[in-house]
């Protein structure tokens, strides 16, 4: 016999969320209190999609441990939406999200924005595009259905603005299959069996620098969609909080510092066919 399926009231889940707010105050300021010490203990729970955090986190890592060696970071992984509620659950110090709605209670800043881009090999595009020649610097919206894709997961930031351009342009793409990491993607793409969307600042990765800067046609090539203007807002969000210990300050700090630092300098000079951006030339020089 099965047992029956319990909720909470509308009431008890206030009561619940009101309890828990108290708890998180209560923690914080002892954390505030103690910061005073250098040998600090705490633990930070960072709400980062795995992908995004091999971009970001190795280069913070260091100096932030200098700073505060006995604080214990926690890395969990996910998305936006999940993030939120495991943010006014207490589960999560901050997280690193994508266009999250503005509201009274959360501390929203900008990092950067960013475009998704195409990213194919040659030989694959013009396998499936027969129109498809090197000097082409962008891919119609109209040529989408004629390729094999993976994509990320569904529900996710970037696909929800390619759901909503391809809507408009009455656009049905094909994904053979749903991927939760850009690096397995990759693989695929420089295989030559599918294409996928990307962000940009993926494009800093390693994997993806030895992928777009090698020679030969297995080198990927990153093409925007013609028409596709909007762009993701990578942001970081914590609670609005009265009180918030120096550490967690400074992390915050150090994370939206690092991450312009690493993302900033490469945004829009990732190769495309028939032209020379900023990088080759540097290479050149």
């Amino acid at each position: 016999m099965r047992s029956p399926k319990l909720a909470l009231t509308q009431a008890g889940s206030i009561l619940y969320a009101s309890l828990r707010r108290i708890h998180r105050i209560e923690q914080l300021t002892r954390q505030s209190i103690a910061e005073d010490s250098p040998y600090i203990h705490a633990r930070l729970n960072l709400g980062i999609h795995a992908d995004r955090s091999h971009i970001v986190f190795p280069a913070l890592f260091p100096a932030f441990h200098a700073m505060y060696p006995n604080v214990v970071i926690s890395l969990v992984n996910g998305h936006t939406k999940e993030f939120l509620e495991m943010l006014y659950e207490g589960r999560l110090d901050l997280m690193i999200g994508h266009d999250t709605a503005a509201r009274e209670d959360l501390e929203r800043e900008t990092i950067f924005e960013e475009m998704i881009y195409l990213l194919a090999v040659p030989s694959f595009l013009k396998k499936h595009l027969p129109a498809w020649q090197d000097d082409r610097d962008s891919i119609r919206p109209e040529e989408i259905p004629l390729m094999p894709l993976t994509c990320t997961s569904f529900g996710c930031a970037v696909m929800d603005h390619l759901g909503s351009f391809f809507m408009r342009e009455h656009v049905n793409p094909v994904y053979l299959c749903e991927v939760v990491d850009y690096v397995t993607q990759l693989d695929l793409c420089r295989a030559g069996h599918t294409a996928f969307f990307c962000l940009e600042s993926y494009f800093v990765q390693e994997d993806f620098q030895r992928a777009m800067y090698r020679e030969g046609p297995e080198r990927v090539i990153a093409i925007p969609i013609q028409g596709m203007e909007s762009q993701i807002h990578v942001e970081a969000v914590s609670i609005r909080e009265d009180i918030m210990p120096r550490y967690l300050q400074d992390f915050r700090r150090l994370l939206i510092d690092t991450y312009r630092s690493r993302v900033l300098p490469s945004q829009r000079i990732c190769r495309v066919p028939g032209k020379r951006n900023e990088t080759d030339r540097e290479r050149e020089m």
